[in-house]
């Protein structure tokens, strides 16, 4: 499959969230969200979707987020995305 373009990232609907999208890739039945707090210790937390846009919710405000995305189709699994950062209000 071929590696997601476009990410973007922009605050969610309400506090603490982060709302993430992607050109939508032909073929992909999942996309996998991968979301890192810029904090020391910080473990990637991945959540699966079946839609090119992904909002992470319950983040903290004030803190950097790292997003990355990668997708599985037909054709197998994806690169990961380079990161997109964002602070979460």
């Amino acid at each position: 499959m071929p590696r997601p373009q476009g990410l973007t990232v922009k605050h969610g609907p309400q506090l603490s969230q982060l709302t993430a999208g992607v050109k939508p890739v032909p073929g992909a039945v999942n996309y996998n969200w991968r979301i890192t707090a810029n904090l020391p210790g910080a473990v990637p937390a991945i959540e699966q979707d079946t839609a090119s846009t992904h909002t992470f919710k319950n983040l903290t405000g004030g803190v950097s987020y790292a997003i990355e995305v990668s997708v599985l189709g037909t054709a197998g699994l994806s690169d990961w995305t380079g990161p997109a950062t964002m602070f979460a209000d």
